[in-house]
């Protein structure tokens, strides 16, 4: 299921990281410095999903007017507290 806020995988993670509790402590490296290291490690591909656009096409689900319940924070609280969304 999608909703219509579209959001990057880095804020995706910080909003997830956010969501928990307690707060993971995230730390941050370089973009140019991972390429390097996934490409060394012959991972190229982990790279381009974690870097990539995951953008979706949402255009037939805003024609059906399906409305998501729920927000992407709430969501996110719900699933790691693992309770019914």
């Amino acid at each position: 299921m999608a909703d219509r806020e579209q959001v990057s995988t880095r804020e995706f993670v910080e909003r997830l990281a956010g969501a928990a509790e307690p707060s993971p402590r995230l730390f941050w490296l370089p973009p140019a410095l991972l390429k390097v290291l996934f490409g060394i490690s012959g991972r190229k591909e982990a790279y381009d999903s974690l870097f990539g656009s995951l953008k979706l096409d949402l255009s037939k689900l805003a024609s059906t007017g399906w409305q998501q319940p729920i927000s992407l924070d709430e969501g996110l609280k719900r699933a790691l507290r693992r309770t019914d969304i």
